[in-house]
């Protein structure tokens, strides 16, 4: 199979004219191709108010792939050979009987596909999770968001699914790896929508995510994982330089000595998010290697969702069809700062993402529609 590049679809045609589409690109006769299949998708905005949908298609004819490749060439037309096939995790064969299953920290979009992999490789990992269950989870935030107090080990930032919970849940990268589509098709699985294995910029929602982490967890546990929700690590077990197992606190406040317990293990990941600030300062002590990295720091900024549409599309999302429009800006000032925009969230919220009494942190979030009307994003120096 090849994928042609470059179909294009006023916003106003059905997808239904994408086999037609790529017949004429490729000067075919009618019925030469027999289906497509959409592998990308992203939106020129170029020739605004006239947007369009930028397609690139997976084709199947009885023609063999030299002749298509012949057509593609002919007629212009972009072309590529279908990606190499992906890697996916697959059980382990002869795994001894007596090994020790591995340990995560965290059960954030890290620990998560952590602890999937290594479920599906069949060596039914051990999560460690300071915070609660989705349900246990929501019902805490929401209580804080509308006036309640912080509970400091179960909030936006602690808890199954990490900060990812109550986030975009945008599914964008600038990494290539061959496990990237493993992951999103996980995610479909999961019941995420079907479109994030294409679109250029996929997102699922906050509203989605909630369901889909769930099931994900319940995946790693029908295949012999296990998530243990309100254990803290407190310290890693490290004997002539090999990691023999670990101390976590079961339900415990900071700082507390009670309920530790100790769950012995040769392998332990470390997908702590960066808000375990307590957690990171225990392993420095313990002796583990950190270096220092630059960061970012700024603010969230709101305005109207419709100041983003017309700037982009010329029009409003909703009487094009599609979803609202978002942006990225990036510049470098005078005195040689670069200052630029992160985590757009169209049509979405700004929250208060606080993990410590005191502190404020804030976040952007939508749910799959993206229908609040309001644009939101960080900008950062």
């Amino acid at each position: 199979m090849i994928i042609v590049h470059g179909i294009k679809l006023h916003t106003s045609e059905s997808t239904e004219l994408l086999t037609e589409k790529a017949e004429r690109r490729l000067h075919l006769s009618k019925g030469s191709i027999s289906s497509v299949k959409i592998v990308k998708e992203s939106i020129d905005a170029r020739e605004k108010p006239e947007i369009y949908r930028v397609f690139s298609l997976g084709i199947s004819s009885e023609k063999p792939d030299p002749l298509l490749v012949r057509a593609c060439k002919k007629s212009g037309a972009s072309w590529s050979e279908a990606k190499a096939r992906e890697k996916a995790p697959a059980p382990i064969k002869n795994i001894p009987k007596d090994a020790l299953r591995p340990v995560i920290a965290g059960f954030g979009p890290c620990g998560m596909f952590a602890a999937l992999a290594l479920a599906e490789y069949g060596l039914c990992p051990i999560v460690l999770e300071r915070g609660e269950c989705m349900e246990k989870r929501v019902r805490a935030v929401e209580d804080f968001w509308n006036g309640g107090s912080l509970d400091p080990e179960n909030n936006v930032q602690y808890g199954e699914g990490g900060a990812g919970t109550f986030s975009d849940g945008k599914l964008t990268t600038g990494t290539r790896s061959p496990w990237t589509g493993w992951i999103l098709k996980a995610f479909v699985n999961a019941g995420a929508p079907e479109d994030i294995l294409y679109l250029q910029k996929p997102h699922i929602g906050t509203d989605i995510l909630r369901t889909v982490v769930v099931n994900i967890r319940e995946r790693i546990e029908e295949l012999g994982g296990e998530v243990r929700f309100g254990c803290r690590l407190e310290e890693p077990d490290i004997e002539g330089g090999r990691i023999c197992g670990a101390w976590y606190a079961k339900n415990a406040s900071p700082g507390s000595a009670q309920n530790r317990v100790y769950i012995k293990t040769h392998c332990l990941v470390l997908a702590l998010g960066h808000s375990a600030r307590d957690t990171v300062r225990a392993l420095y002590d313990c002796g583990l290697y950190m270096e220092q990295k630059p960061f970012s720091m700024g603010v969230r900024i709101e305005h109207p969702q419709s100041l983003i549409d017309m700037a982009q599309y010329g029009a409003l999302h909703q009487s094009l069809g599609i979803m609202p429009a978002d942006y990225k800006l990036n510049v470098r000032t005078s005195a040689g700062r670069g200052v630029y925009t992160f985590c757009m969230c169209p049509g979405g919220y700004v929250v208060n993402a606080s993990s410590q009494p005191g502190m404020l942190v804030t976040n952007g979030m939508s749910n799959y529609k993206r229908d609040s009307g309001i644009a939101n994003c960080a900008l950062l120096a």
